[in-house]
């Protein structure tokens, strides 16, 4: 079960981050600065659910649905023009909040006996500057509305496995 949320996870993360990839430079830094926030807040929020309580909380096929909702998001944003493309140029991808819940809860129970409030620290400084290296490396490599149909189809694809195993 770890490793399939992982693998969703690792794929809701590379999708997001291709799309802020084509925005604005300082908009993106400020999605990152934001989610390194939230990585805070919700490492110090994780600090007293068990294992259980998280995949409760983090239904499996809930995130799925909610990840095709997102993709068909990501799908608009490709095929639209004019308008509409400016809309929803500025949606940063809310399903991020999945993989930064799970490092969250993998960093709070790899360093026992930390204190929290450091712990949320560390993990919001890393989801800061992973967001923002991948952002950079991502527009070093030029990519374009091609880059996250690939993106966003692969992740379709995984998506549709995932919840047929489950």
């Amino acid at each position: 079960m770890m490793v399939l949320f992982i693998l969703l996870s690792l794929s809701i993360a590379l999708t997001v981050m291709v799309k802020m990839s084509l925005m604005p430079i300082k908009m993106a830094l400020a999605y990152a600065a934001v989610w390194g926030v939230v990585a805070f807040m919700t490492t110090i929020f994780l600090a007293g659910i068990s294992r259980q309580q998280l995949f409760a909380v983090l239904d499996m096929e809930g995130i799925i649905t909610l990840e095709f909702i997102e993709l068909m998001i990501m799908f608009s944003y490709v095929f639209s023009t004019k308008l509409w493309k400016k809309i929803l140029g500025f949606y940063p991808g809310l399903m991020m909040v999945v993989p930064v819940c799970g490092l969250s809860f993998i960093l709070l129970r790899y360093f026992p006996g930390m204190n929290f409030t450091l712990s949320g620290i560390i993990t919001g400084c890393i989801i800061f500057f992973s967001v923002t290296a991948a952002v950079f490396l991502f527009r070093y490599a030029r990519t374009d509305k091609r880059s996250l149909y690939t993106a966003s189809l692969s992740a379709v694809l995984l998506n549709i496995i995932i919840y047929g195993l489950l």
